[in-house]
């Protein structure tokens, strides 16, 4: 099975999607970032036994 890692957080994702799911902001405004583990709690994230760290 693969997995994502954020270079920026180093959070482990099971999937390019989720891994793309916990990205917010906007390339050309430069405000692109990690969601917070609270902001991600809110939308539903929760860690598993393969997303290994909720930063």
């Amino acid at each position: 099975m693969s997995k994502s890692i954020c270079a920026s957080c180093s959070a482990t994702f099971p999937s390019v999607s989720t891994f793309d799911l916990r990205r917010t902001g906007s390339f050309p405004q430069g405000t692109r970032r990690c969601l917070l583990a609270d902001e991600m709690r809110a939308r539903g994230m929760v860690p598993d036994n393969i997303a290994r760290k909720l930063v």
